[in-house]
């Protein structure tokens, strides 16, 4: 991976993890808050008389809703661009994922809208009288009852799917880059291979550019001996050569001469 694609994925998985928390807690709010209200001892009519404890936790649960959905926006935003970040089947469903519950939670963010500003009312806030009164789904109670289930149950699914993509966050973000990686190769040491310590030479099969290598046949710088007289020194003739004349055959002496006792030859 890239250094600006760890970056970007590094500020995804981070939103991944802000919007788990932010609908953890919104969640966790409102099961208080039905704890509360599925007591025996608890009065709807206490609700009405203002500061009460019941109606904080509804406009805390609905602050985190308002923050869960935003980050869920963005969240699928950051998803779309570091598409490239992980593998293609993995990006392609997280990203489905992460875009159903964004629409899912803006869908039903009106209720919750209608939700907090009927306990802030309640709280003392007279500046929204004049909103509720002309809020048609406030007006008619059973469509303002079942958005607002509606928007609880995306609330609690939106923190389960994003609580499973906490944990696949975590592991890209701990595991380590591959060797090979988008052409990426790992870079070692010249001299080292891969898990070996540091210090410790590669062992090669063959001689290394320092080392001179062992030849069979001789060298340039020594001399090759050959079974052949070189040029420099002269062939041995059988046959006499054409300069060299041819001794000619000498006569017998078949006597001598009585008086002078010369040598007589034999006639040719």
């Amino acid at each position: 991976m890239k250094q600006g694609n760890r970056k970007l994925n590094t500020v995804f998985r981070i939103l991944v993890f802000a919007t788990f928390f932010a609908a953890l807690f919104a969640s966790v709010v409102f099961l208080i808050f039905g704890f509360r209200v599925a007591d025996s001892s608890f009065s709807m009519n206490s609700m009405y008389y203002g500061n009460s404890e019941e109606a904080g936790m509804v406009i805390q649960s609905s602050i985190g809703y308002f923050i869960m959905t935003g980050l869920a926006v963005v969240s699928f935003i950051f998803s779309i661009i570091c598409f490239k970040c992980t593998s293609a089947v993995a990006s392609i469903f997280r990203t489905i994922f992460i875009g159903i519950m964004a629409l899912l939670d803006i869908i039903s963010i009106s209720a919750v809208i209608t939700a907090y500003q009927m306990m802030r009312y309640l709280s003392g806030d007279t500046d929204l009288y004049s909103s509720l009164m002309n809020n048609t789904m406030l007006n008619n109670s059973s469509t303002f009852e079942e958005k607002y289930m509606m928007a609880i149950i995306f609330m609690f699914v939106t923190a389960a799917v994003f609580f499973v993509l906490s944990i696949t966050s975590i592991v890209s973000l701990v595991s380590k880059p591959s060797a090979q990686n988008a052409g990426y190769q790992q870079q070692m040491p010249y001299g080292q291979t891969p898990n070996m310590p540091y210090g410790q030479p590669m062992q090669q099969a063959t001689p290394t550019y320092n080392q001179p290598m062992q030849q069979a046949a001789p060298t340039y710088n020594q001399p090759v001996q050959q079974a052949a007289p070189t040029y420099n020194q002269p062939v041995q003739q059988a046959a006499p050569t054409y300069n060299q004349p041819t001794q000619p055959s000498q006569p017998q002496i078949v006597g001598y001469d009585t008086q002078t006792g010369a040598p007589i030859y034999e006639k040719q």
